[in-house]
């Protein structure tokens, strides 16, 4: 790597003036008077230099660089099927059953999920004018011309494409319609679910275009179209696409399929167009998924039929069970339910946990011994995206805190739990209905428990989040 390797026992974090990337860095130790180590995903020797946000540590993992320190606590993953996850520069890479889902976003948990989309590989599209759709697509519109002008691998994602051009001058006005999948996803009311599509404007303008938008139908058992999906007040909602441009973005909508005699949802793209006004626009739609759940999950990619993919969570076992504890995390939260743990150090149990959970639209940091929760402490509203946690838990003395959030009064836990490995998610349950990255995370065992010691892990974790 190039790093100068430097080794240091006395227990403190020494300032390193010059650091091989321009960025401050400190030396330190686990705490025990061993020296320090990062290991890269092989183990083998890196660097004995922490970054400042890991000094004191006496276990740091920095996933985005696939840096570890302390080569015995690696992360490893079990799951089923293929599952892709997206880097930083925004490229899906596809991986294998039971590999590390991990890429320069740190590693990534997701749910057990279905896209009822069948095709979206685009097989069967032929490029033409028209050209043939991929099979299981249809598209709707009247008075305006549609052709097949691009099929294959976007470069900047990584994924299946199409790129269907709409051309002409209307002669009435309405709307037309692209149908990646027909009425054939079976729904119940009530039920919550999620279309996504990376969509790109890859040719023409939308002068012209009265609108575009992504949605998803409700049908009846006929089937019948019978109404758009809905929120929880019961309001029609589409997301708008006018903001599209030749930048591959996802862009998803999640609602209520709400009727009575809802027996299907249908997921489309719509775009409206006027009489006497002309358009000519060519749309890049790539890895188009629905899927039962809360949120849009990662791509899954299909090629005739509907693809399950299992839930994965990344987990480092082997941990010797402290009797006091602070540390920080780098979390990227990119969609949860409710009552998901988000991220825990436990025992494999329900039973022995401290952890981030979704309570409704709040986050809680909950300590839980014995099967009861000891302290319950709310950091505020549910995050979105990139966020950095500090935590400090002992026996008489619980606080943690979002960096930037809230000031949170710490708790008195009577006991401190037996945790002896970390997860993304709850550690113990199939159940995993949250998608995230971890980017980075240290751990300091037997320190004091008090608000010194979790003031320096909040700085540490403004640090880390900074990184």
């Amino acid at each position: 790597m190039g790093w100068p390797v430097v080794i240091a026992a006395n227990g403190r974090g020494i300032p390193v003036t010059e650091s091989p990337n321009g960025t401050p860095y400190e030396i330190s130790t686990n705490g025990y008077g061993t020296p320090v180590v990062f290991v890269d995903q092989g183990g083998l020797p890196v660097s004995s230099v922490l970054p400042v946000w890991a000094a004191g540590a006496s276990q740091a993992w920095d996933f985005t660089a696939s840096r570890y320190y302390n080569s015995a606590a690696t992360p490893t993953d079990t799951h089923a099927g293929t599952i892709y996850a997206d880097d930083v520069a925004g490229a899906w890479s596809a991986f294998a059953p039971d590999v590390l889902v991990r890429t320069t976003r740190g590693v990534q948990t997701g749910p057990t999920r279905t896209n009822g989309i069948r095709n979206n590989s685009m097989q069967g599209a032929v490029v033409g004018s028209p050209g043939a759709l991929p099979t299981n697509w249809t598209v709707a519109s009247a008075n305006v011309a549609r052709q097949v002008v691009g099929v294959g691998t976007d470069a900047e994602t990584g994924l299946p494409y199409i790129d269907l051009r709409f051309s002409g001058t209307p002669s009435a006005t309405a709307m037309g319609n692209i149908q990646a999948e027909g009425a054939t996803n079976a729904a119940l009311q009530n039920q919550t679910w999620a279309h996504s599509s990376y969509v790109s404007l890859v040719g023409g303008s939308l002068s012209g275009l009265a609108s575009l938008t992504l949605r998803i139908a409700q049908y009846n058992s006929t089937p019948s179209y019978i109404a758009e999906i809905k929120d929880g007040g019961g309001a029609t909602i589409a997301t708008d696409l006018a903001g599209v441009t030749g930048v591959p973005t996802r862009y998803a909508l999640t609602g209520i399929a709400n009727q009575a005699s809802v027996a299907y949802v249908l997921p489309y793209i719509q775009f409206g167009y006027t009489v006497g006004v002309p358009v000519d626009f060519t749309l890049r739609i790539a890895a188009p998924q629905l899927e039962l759940g809360a949120f849009a999950s990662p791509p899954i990619i299909t090629s005739g039929s509907a693809v399950t993919v299992t839930g994965n969570r990344p987990v480092i076992a082997g941990i010797a069970a402290p009797t006091t504890e602070a540390g920080l995390a780098v979390i990227n939260l990119r969609g949860s339910a409710d009552t998901n743990v988000l991220w825990s150090r436990n025992d494999g149990t329900a039973g022995e946990w401290i952890g981030l959970i979704r309570d409704g639209a709040n986050l809680d940091f909950r300590v839980i011994d014995g099967g009861v929760t000891v302290a319950d402490l709310s950091l505020g509203t549910l995050p979105v995206g990139r966020f950095g946690l500090a935590y400090t838990v002992g026996a008489g003395y619980a606080r943690a805190e979002i960096v930037g959030g809230a000031t949170v009064a710490p708790a008195a836990p009577a006991t401190f739990p037996t945790v002896t490995q970390w997860a993304a998610g709850d550690g113990y349950s199939a159940a995993r209905d949250a998608y995230l990255n971890i980017e980075r995370m240290a751990q300091a065992y037997g320190v004091v428990a008090n608000d010194a010691t979790f003031a320096t892990w909040l700085a540490r974790a403004a640090s880390a989040l900074a990184a």
